[in-house]
């Protein structure tokens, strides 16, 4: 495992409010990150040669059906970043309406406000398993670090096959590492192994696949043995959702 401090240029920021909140762009059908994680999901070679299927997204999941199935299959989106950090992605960004296509309006949301977020990978850095265990079982809902972590341990027990998505995109400061995405999956080891240890001892038969960002790579890491397994790197793209939704950025223009 690689102790993040060792690689001082690595950076990530979390993904625009457009990409990660169901329904941010008024009046924007496609604004649902679950759609282009479908898309991701059918342009995978791996997903295509380890489960030869093509998946659909489903639309209406009122009784709590998978996110996507394929035939007898289904699998659940999981954002996993911290309740209070979508949440503060959802507040401080500006409001955004679609007038027609090819224009937008943008509006600042009123006062300038602050909010007190947790960072999920740093809260969970340095925990073993039972202190994870020790915080799932505290009863107190205060707001805070605790709280958000207790709702990721809650995730993390769903009895369904998961891709969880890591919404962050990462990249290096000053130098471009040829292994770089090597680096990122060795960091997300580093402070995720024992949440990964955790969710196998809650849910041992079903599947957990990992997803986060790399410049304009999706990185997809199977989970084997509670470690991350970098199995392909997809072009971002490669999913038209996505790629649509660029158009509501900053960032990626």
């Amino acid at each position: 495992m690689l102790d993040p401090n060792l690689n001082p240029d690595l950076r990530y920021r979390v993904l625009e409010a457009p990409f990660i909140i169901k329904d941010y762009v008024a009046g924007e059908k496609r604004c649902n990150y679950e759609l282009y994680l479908t898309e991701l999901l059918n342009n995978s070679k791996w997903i295509g040669n380890h489960h030869n299927r093509h998946f659909e997204y489903q639309k209406t999941q009122s009784s709590g059906e998978c996110d996507a199935y394929s035939d007898d299959y289904g699998i659940d989106f999981k954002l996993i970043a911290s309740k209070t950090q979508l949440q503060a992605r959802s507040i401080l960004s500006f409001r955004i309406e679609k007038i027609t296509d090819g224009m937008i309006l943008k509006s600042a949301q009123g006062e300038d406000k602050t909010v007190q977020i947790t960072r999920l990978k740093s809260a969970l850095r340095g925990k073993g398993l039972d202190e994870l265990e020790a915080i799932r079982k505290n009863k107190s809902k205060k707001y805070g670090i605790e709280n958000d972590l207790k709702t990721f341990l809650n995730t993390l027990e769903t009895d369904k096959n998961l891709l969880l998505f890591y919404p962050f995109v990462f990249f290096f400061e000053k130098d471009d590492y040829s292994n770089g995405d090597k680096i990122v999956v060795e960091s997300l080891q580093y402070d995720f192994g024992q949440a990964l240890l955790y969710r196998n001892q809650k849910v041992h038969n079903k599947e957990t696949l990992f997803i986060t960002i790399y410049k304009e790579d999706f990185l997809l890491m199977d989970v084997e043995d509670n470690k991350l397994v970098l199995v392909e790197k997809i072009p971002t793209s490669k999913c038209d959702t996505f790629e649509y939704l660029k158009t509501y950025s900053d960032f990626w223009r």
